[in-house]
């Protein structure tokens, strides 16, 4: 399976309490939380999925980029400064290199 770069630096950016560059909202609070748990999922599925049939790699690959780019797109809202421009700029790379590998291997 093709693990992502980004996924492992987002996992440790996201489990500290206080983000510096954090939006200071409930509605972000709890957004993060749950961008957390997206990037966890696809960290998970990324080690799983070595023993995994091409079918199976494709399914998985199809939701871990529904994952990245729900992830984003809430890290791009609830983040401000230098952590929203890496690390949204990071998992959306990952989305592409999903989405090229996809077009490659996958209906």
């Amino acid at each position: 399976m093709m693990r992502t770069a980004a996924v492992p630096a987002l996992i440790a950016l996201l489990a500290s309490p206080a983000l510096a560059g954090m939006v200071e909202t409930p509605q972000c609070r709890a957004d993060l939380t749950r961008a957390h748990r997206l990037i966890q999922d696809v960290s998970a599925r990324d080690r799983k999925g070595k023993e995994a049939n091409a079918a199976r790699i494709c399914a998985t690959l199809k939701r871990n980029r529904t994952d990245m780019a729900a992830a984003a797109e809430i890290l791009d809202r609830c983040l401000t400064g230098h952590e929203r421009g890496e690390n949204v700029g990071q998992l959306r790379a990952s989305v592409a290199d999903v989405d090229a590998v996809m077009a490659r291997h996958c209906r």
